[in-house]
């Protein structure tokens, strides 16, 4: 907690934003850095509140990091592979709202209490999900099941996933931000 307070600053909300999920065959979780580079500018703009980038030191989190960085006006501290494991419960732990694809991390700030915007489009959120707040979830996975399978939630076995690298682009920035608007609202500038 110690080394995270002396590196982001303690008299301002923050956003933590983990923005990959585990490097896997066939894992398509991860959002666009578009997107997420333009909630890092709108958190800034609109509510004054930084942006801090988590994630492991694979060389593919760390690319998709510089990418965000590299499209945002305001940039946000990257520690993406710059915390160990307790280093980074301490970063989501003491931050206002995490952004984060069905990854260990978002489970992690659910555990202690820190609200999660999940983003879900190829794994369901009723299985893998932050169970503490499902209702500022991101949810298409219904949609994109129904567009690579033809079939709803309940005729699919329990565990099924979407295997569609574009399934992600189903989730609209607007409806992210207005789950962020949810919690950072109170902190509005």
């Amino acid at each position: 907690r110690q080394k995270i307070a002396d590196l982001i600053p303690q008299d301002r909300p923050y956003l933590a934003i983990n923005p990959c999920s585990s490097v896997r065959a066939r894992n398509y979780r991860n959002w666009n850095v578009e997107s997420y580079a333009k909630v890092i500018d709108y958190a800034a703009e609109k509510f004054g509140i930084m942006t801090v980038l988590t994630g492991g030191p694979s060389t593919m989190e760390t690319n998709y990091a510089a990418a965000i960085e590299q499209l945002t006006k305001v940039k946000p501290l990257n520690l993406v592979g710059k915390t160990n494991l307790k280093e980074l419960l301490a970063v989501l732990e003491q931050a206002t709202v995490v952004i984060a694809p069905d990854t260990g991390p978002a489970h992690l700030a659910n555990a202690v209490g820190t609200p999660v915007i999940g983003l879900y489009a190829t794994s369901n959120p009723a299985r893998t999900g932050p169970y503490l707040n499902r209702e500022l979830t991101c949810n298409k996975y219904p949609e994109a099941l129904k567009a690579e399978l033809g079939k709803d939630v309940d005729e699919v076995t329990w565990g099924k996933r979407v295997r569609n690298p574009e399934a992600m682009e189903l989730i609209q920035l607007a409806e992210t931000l207005e789950q962020l608007k949810k919690i950072t609202g109170k902190c509005e500038a």
